[in-house]
């Protein structure tokens, strides 16, 4: 999940869009993908996440508004 809630969450540069409850789901191949957050106003967020094959990676990323 991201916060604010309309900020824009991207895999390996392609965008999700948000499930009923707000969370994102995407599949990936096992290795490093790079998870990118940004919403006009805020501090883009990155991180760099390595996926393992069966295993889910929940993630909650909140953004500092700019100064």
């Amino acid at each position: 999940m991201a916060q604010p809630l309309d900020a824009t969450v991207s895999v390996d540069g392609f965008h999700l869009k948000r499930k009923e409850d707000l969370t994102c789901e995407i599949g990936l191949l096992t290795g490093i993908h790079k998870v990118e957050v940004k919403k006009e106003g805020y501090e883009p967020h990155s991180i760099d996440v390595l996926v393992e094959a069966g295993k889910s990676i929940p993630l909650t990323i909140e953004l500092e508004k700019t100064k």
